[in-house]
């Protein structure tokens, strides 16, 4: 993983991952930064700034951080989440997720709705740009 704030995140991977329940495939994005996040795009000179162009919320650089947590057009996916007993704290959600199969699918399903809009939305917002 990646991120900036996620230190305490860290610590709990191993368990996390090598929980009984599956890992969805797009773990991998998340966990280490690399696909759509402005961050890693302007990193590898695909983008000229690393904003996040999904909210257009000012001076916020696109990481799986701000995906996850942050991004206030993503807060529905958050709060479904959250009204199946998942807590999201950031520095309890690994303890959170291998604590019950409840928990990591409800996770789970919010990663995987968070990511496939964000990747949609890129896929259009390329098209656009090429067009």
């Amino acid at each position: 993983m990646v991120w900036e704030r996620g230190k305490g995140f860290r610590r709990e991977a191993g368990d996390w991952v090598m929980s009984e329940w599956s890992v969805y495939d797009g773990w991998v994005e998340v966990f280490t930064g690399y696909g759509v996040f402005g961050k890693y795009l302007h990193r590898i000179k695909v983008e000229e700034i690393d904003s996040y162009w999904f909210c257009e919320e000012p001076g916020v650089a696109d990481s799986p951080e701000h995906t996850i947590w942050g991004c206030p057009k993503l807060e529905t996916d958050r709060n479904e989440a959250r009204g199946a007993g998942l807590n999201l704290d950031r520095g309890t959600i690994g303890y959170e997720l291998v604590e019950s199969e409840c928990k990591w699918r409800a996770f789970e399903c919010m990663v995987k709705k968070i990511m496939r809009k964000k990747i949609e939305r890129e896929r259009y917002r390329r098209t656009r740009t090429e067009a």
